[in-house]
C-alpha cells in the first residue's frame, strides 16, 4: 500500500458511525509524508485510547500515511424518530414517513 501511496498520493477515507449507521464522515486529500512505524509510536496512541490496548499488527514494514486534508465533510442522513432509523432493516419501523429520507 505505501508504493501505492508514493506513486499517487491522492486518498480518500471514509468513517461510519457504529452507534448510528446513518451517520458518516468523509476525507480527501494528498499524502504528504510516509515515515515508518516500525514501533508503532504513531498507532499505539490511538489504539490504547480506544480499545486500551498497544496496536496488535506490529513488523518492520509498518509506515504511517501524513495526509493534507483537501476536503472534509459530516452527513447523517435525515430521519424523523432516530429509533426508526436503527430497527428499518430489519422492517419493524411502523412509519414510512419518519424514514422518508432514507433510501429504501
Amino acid at each position: 500500500m505505501a508504493n501505492d501511496m508514493r506513486r499517487d498520493r491522492r486518498v480518500a477515507l471514509s468513517v461510519t458511525d457504529m452507534s448510528d449507521p446513518y451517520r458518516r464522515a468523509a476525507v480527501q486529500g494528498r499524502v504528504v509524508e510516509v515515515p515508518p512505524d516500525e514501533g508503532c509510536r504513531y498507532m499505539d496512541p490511538i489504539s490504547v485510547k480506544h480499545t486500551g490496548e498497544p496496536f496488535p499488527s506490529r513488523g518492520p514494514d509498518r509506515v504511517c500515511l501524513v495526509i493534507a486534508v483537501e476536503q472534509a465533510a459530516q452527513r447523517t442522513l435525515g430521519c424523523a424518530q432516530a429509533s426508526c432509523c436503527l430497527v428499518r432493516r430489519s422492517n419493524r419501523c411502523g412509519s414510512p414517513q419518519a424514514c422518508a429520507g432514507l433510501d429504501r
